[in-house]
């Protein structure tokens, strides 16, 4: 069991319909709320402190400039398998690098490939979104990684995933 005495932690999510392919996650501030203690969130009453980054403001770029030396990362919302194809398989933020809130998809590949997230020593990570623990086949029968398998290549020790559809 991990010690998490003086843990940093963050949660960071999208509530809003930014697809008209996804529905909006009614539930995803209750759940953030319920992981972190954000003092510029008023009810946030999770065990760990931390900053909690919603909508808008879960962006590509406060991604990579807060994911750094945290403990406990915790992501709420959409994920999109596209079986075969990491560059149509995609996480659901907010906006790519402004506080826009239009809805950005970043791609696996994308994911895999930014050099500015840095996951090492995170303790845990988890993917509260639909089959994010899913592995893929392409058509040539070569297996592609799921989501958590690219977070675990980028250093985090454990990651909580699913493998199938989950609801809000």
């Amino acid at each position: 069991i991990p010690k998490f005495s003086g843990a940093s932690a963050i949660a960071m999510g999208t509530s809003k319909n930014y697809d008209y392919h996804l529905r909006g996650l009614d539930f995803t501030p209750i759940e953030l709320d319920s992981v972190v203690t954000d003092r510029d969130v008023p009810g946030s009453h999770g065990p760990l402190p931390g900053p909690i980054l919603l909508d808008g403001k879960f962006t590509q770029v406060a991604m990579e400039e807060n994911l750094n030396a945290q403990t406990v990362v915790h992501i709420a919302s959409h994920f999109v398998l596209t079986p075969g194809n990491d560059d149509f398989s995609y996480l659901l933020l907010g906006g790519k690098d402004t506080e826009l809130g239009t809805g950005y998809k970043l791609s696996m590949a994308d994911f895999s490939a930014d050099r500015n997230l840095h996951i090492e020593g995170t303790k845990l990570f988890t993917l509260s979104a639909c089959q994010t623990g899913a592995e893929s086949r392409r058509d040539d029968g070569v297996v592609m990684e799921g989501m958590s398998e690219a977070v675990l290549e980028k250093g985090a020790e454990a990651v909580i995933s699913t493998l199938w559809s989950v609801n809000d």
